[in-house]
């Protein structure tokens, strides 16, 4: 309904955005995390039961048990991900422009406020919007024409030669149709301290899915294996080796680690890259050895720390140095509120944070 009225541009403003509403939907049950479930392992049924839990997309909810599973599972998982994406950004673009025909920037009879039908043209790459092609072609008309898809249907063609031509000739829509006004869709995932979206931003996701997988595993193991500890971290992590998926997964996150690296060192100037050494592949025990220490170290805290103390009054106590301290706060917060799955007894010895 726009402006009191039913019509047929609201109703199709109605129908993109459910239709996108419900493609993001399904994207919860694609999370990379979601690849690591498994019924009955360490604690999925307590996580299964929590209101709100999402199962793993059909296509996908086999249980990895080797490597090939596990890349085969993450490859279809983006190619779905990919594709409700572009559907999505296609839905978007649509409906930024039946809301420049409902405000009146255009007419509704103006060929640039036309709809895509047939489901093959809604499904739109994000650099393939007509702003980013005006853009690309430096605002030039015949340049950014000259951007669109051969391949594409004539119908779908003719409709953002149409959508140029309105950037072209209408100041209002031109300032709207700038990168600063419409939605980037590149928040995919966060890399360093940035957003990104592609081949990265999927590694970094499955580094972090892996690591809330393995700090389950590692909770479990500590508190049923070893009845709370206290467990040697080597140990520990020779224990977790055996796991069979988890040392099917690891050539995989390996490889997403290098990944990660390698997108950060490219990514620097050539002087910083002069002063580090260059990323390489490693996925022997030794790297995930190192790997699983810095996961449990990230989520613990010193032995004996109080929690819903102040931390100037525990400071003052002298009790643990303001290394242990800085570390704990990094964990619980301002407020000291324990969030740590493990703590520490010594450099190499921890026990369940719920003893």
């Amino acid at each position: 309904m726009l402006r009191g009225k039913f019509s047929s541009l609201a109703t199709r403003l109605t129908a993109l955005a459910c239709e996108c509403s419900e493609r993001g939907d399904q994207l919860h049950s694609l999370a990379l995390k979601r690849l690591f479930e498994k019924s009955g392992e360490a604690y999925n049924t307590w996580n299964t039961s929590l209101p709100g839990h999402v199962k793993p997309h059909e296509e996908v909810r086999a249980p990895f048990s080797t490597t090939k599973d596990l890349k085969k599972n993450l490859a279809r998982t983006q190619e779905i991900r990919e594709k409700l994406r572009r559907e999505m950004i296609t839905r978007q673009e649509e409906m930024d422009w039946l809301v420049y025909a409902a405000y009146g920037l255009i007419s509704q009879t103006n060929p640039a406020a036309a709809c895509l039908t047939t489901e093959d043209d809604l499904a739109l790459d994000r650099e393939e919007r007509p702003f980013r092609l005006w853009a690309k072609a430096g605002g030039d008309f015949e340049k950014a024409a000259a951007l669109i898809p051969v391949s594409w249907t004539t119908s779908k063609k003719k409709l953002w030669r149409a959508r140029l031509e309105a950037i072209r000739d209408n100041e209002h829509i031109r300032r709207i149709e700038q990168p600063v006004y419409k939605r980037r869709w590149d928040e995919q995932w966060k890399v360093g301290n940035r957003w990104e979206s592609g081949p990265a931003a999927y590694a970094q996701e499955l580094i972090d899915a892996f690591t809330w997988w393995l700090s389950e595993k590692a909770e479990w193991h500590v508190e049923h294996k070893a009845k709370g500890g206290p467990l040697a971290l080597q140990d520990w992590s020779a224990a977790l080796f055996k796991d069979a998926r988890i040392a099917v997964a690891w050539p995989v996150v390996a490889d997403a680690i290098y990944q990660v690296e390698k997108y950060k060192f490219d990514a620097l100037d050539e002087e910083k890259k002069e002063n580090r050494s260059k990323p390489k592949a490693d996925n022997s025990y030794t790297a995930f050895e190192r790997f699983f220490r810095d996961t449990v170290v990230d989520q613990s805290v010193a032995r004996g720390i109080p929690p819903a103390k102040p931390w100037n009054e525990l400071t003052e106590k002298k009790k643990w140095t303001s290394a242990q301290l800085k570390k704990a706060q990094a964990v619980r917060g301002k407020l000291n509120v324990p969030r740590e799955r493990f703590q520490q007894m010594s450099p190499t010895h921890f026990v369940w944070a719920g003893t």
